[in-house]
């Protein structure tokens, strides 16, 4: 039996929750780390079909994740080598859309002010480069991940009609305190390039998830 063989098999896809031909896949994507990726990265089988159709998502959730972190942190590291030095430099396309958000986001500034979570206005400043994301995009490449460690932890899928209900609105601090002394998995040992976390919360689950102790999301799923 070949190599390649010997990571496939049949059983259910937590992305579709079809039974079909499954192969090993990264439940966090690896397109959001530095090479040579961490050796304790998470995953689980999935189908191809699904898999294959998060790639350009993917590659569109990692400029979110990344875009605005600090000079000199991996994060800034990892903007310009795998978002500067490799997507914008592919994908003129791409570059462009993000240069035509941006002026999005200037003219909705002059009608409407932007405003931070905490309700204070946008300087005018920072607006300059601030961009506009398609958060059905955004969400669906989050959604995908809570499916993936979902299913690594409960061996059972999230059933396909269940809503996932995601914020990106800033972590509390006893969340954050959840995080870093309760995680339940993480990627990066002692870096800490991906933190999650996640417990009952009434009649739903939620869950913590943290890239580069930066970019933060909050997930709620409902009980099962």
């Amino acid at each position: 039996m070949s190599k390649k063989r010997k990571k496939e098999h049949i059983g259910i896809c937590p992305l579709c929750g079809m039974e079909k031909m499954l192969t090993k896949e990264h439940a966090v994507p690896k397109c959001l780390f530095r090479s040579p990726l961490p050796k304790n990265m998470i995953t689980v089988y999935t189908c191809k079909e699904c898999n294959k159709s998060y790639s350009v998502d993917e590659e569109y959730f990692r400029i979110f994740v990344l875009g605005g972190s600090c000079p000199g942190s991996k994060a800034f590291s990892l903007w310009f080598e795998k978002v500067e030095g490799s997507s914008l430099q592919r994908s003129p396309a791409l570059r462009q859309k993000l240069i035509h958000d941006m002026d999005i986001s200037k003219v909705h500034h002059r009608v409407q002010p932007l405003r931070f979570y905490s309700g204070e206005q946008v300087p005018d400043d920072i607006v300059e480069n601030t961009i506009t994301f398609q958060a059905d995009r955004i969400n669906r490449v989050v959604g995908k991940i809570i499916r993936c460690l979902y299913f690594k932890h409960f061996n059972k899928p999230i059933p396909i009609d269940s809503k996932v209900q995601i914020s990106t609105a800033p972590l509390t601090e006893y969340e954050q305190s959840l995080l870093y002394s309760n995680y339940k998995g993480i990627i990066g040992d002692k870096n800490r390039d991906f933190l999650y976390w996640f417990g009952d919360d009434s009649k739903r689950m939620k869950w913590l998830l943290l890239f580069y102790e930066f970019k933060e999301f909050r997930v709620f799923v409902p009980s099962i």
